[in-house]
C-alpha cells in the first residue's frame, strides 16, 4: 500500500512531536533529582575539606543531607569589613537562605574585573562553611588553570592560620598532569601548612623543584610535575583568595 507524501511527512511530524513531548516530560521529572545530585556533590566536597565524616569514610545521598544539616553552618561576611552579613544583605539569589548560590552570584558580579591597581575585584559577599563541632572553616576559592576554570575548598582552624583540609576541582585540566591537583597526595600536602608568618598573613605558595622544601617549609606546597601552568593557577588562586579574606582574618585572630 503506497502512502502519499503528505501522509509520510505528517506521520513523521507526529512521531517527532510525541518523542519530543516524552523527552521534555522525562527531563522535567528528572530535574529535581539532577539538582539534588549536583547540590550533594558540592556539599560532599566541602564536607571532605572539613574532614567530615572522617578520613576513609564515604557518604552519599540522604546521608550527605543529614551530615550537612547537622554539622555545617553557612555564613557570609563582608569583603570590606570582615564582619558577618545578615540574610537580607547576603541572600543575593533571593531563595531565603545563605548558600553557595549567593557566593557564586557575588563572584560572577566582579568576574574578570580589575580595580584601579589592576588587582582582581573583590565580591562584596564572601562565603564561609563552618564545622559546628570544632569551628573549622572552609573557604571557597576560584581560579584559572591551563585549559579552564579551577576551584577549591580549603579549610582552616578557627583562627584562620593553619590548613586542616583541602579539596580541588580541575574539570578541564589534563588527566595525569594538571588534573593531579584533585588527587589525594596533593590535597594531603596542604594539611598543616600555615598562612601566618609572625603577625602577618602570607599565602601558601605552590612552587616546583628546589624552590619548595615542602617537608620543612610551612608556607609551601610542591607543584605538580609536568603541569606548570596549572600549578601557577593554584598559586595565584590561593594568593588572591587569602588577600580577599584578610579583613575577616583580622576579626578572628
Amino acid at each position: 500500500m503506497a502512502f502519499s507524501n503528505a501522509y509520510t511527512f505528517g506521520f513523521a511530524a507526529a512521531i517527532c512531536i510525541v518523542c519530543s513531548t516524552a523527552l521534555a516530560g522525562v527531563s522535567l521529572a528528572l530535574k529535581p533529582m539532577q539538582e539534588a545530585n549536583a547540590r550533594r556533590d558540592l556539599q560532599k566536597n566541602i564536607l571532605q575539606a572539613l574532614d567530615l565524616p572522617g578520613e576513609g569514610q564515604e557518604v552519599s545521598g540522604e546521608a550527605i543531607d543529614r551530615l550537612w544539616n547537622d554539622k555545617v553552618e553557612v555564613k557570609a561576611v563582608s569583603s570590606t569589613t570582615g564582619q558577618p552579613l545578615s540574610l537580607a544583605e547576603a541572600d543575593l539569589s533571593k531563595n531565603g537562605t545563605i548558600d553557595s548560590a549567593d557566593f557564586a552570584l557575588a563572584r560572577l558580579a566582579v568576574k574578570d574585573k580589575k580595580d584601579a591597581k589592576g588587582q582582581p575585584m573583590k565580591p562584596e559577599v564572601l562565603g564561609l562553611f563552618v564545622r559546628k563541632d570544632n569551628g573549622t572553616v572552609a573557604v571557597p576559592m576560584f581560579g584559572k588553570g591551563l585549559w579552564g576554570d579551577i576551584s577549591a575548598y580549603i579549610a582552616f582552624d578557627p583562627q584562620m592560620t593553619t590548613v586542616k583540609g583541602a579539596t580541588f576541582f580541575a574539570p578541564k585540566e589534563t588527566p595525569g598532569l594538571g588534573a593531579e591537583i584533585t588527587a589525594t597526595p596533593f590535597k594531603k600536602a596542604w594539611v598543616g601548612k600555615t598562612i601566618v608568618e609572625g603577625s602577618k598573613t602570607t599565602p601558601i605558595r605552590v612552587l616546583k623543584g628546589a624552590e619548595c622544601q615542602e617537608a620543612t617549609d610551612p608556607h609551601c606546597v610542591d607543584g605538580i610535575s609536568g603541569a606548570t601552568l596549572t600549578s601557577v593557577g593554584v598559586d595565584k588562586m590561593v594568593d588572591v583568595t587569602v588577600a580577599m579574606y584578610e579583613p575577616y582574618f583580622k576579626t578572628v585572630r
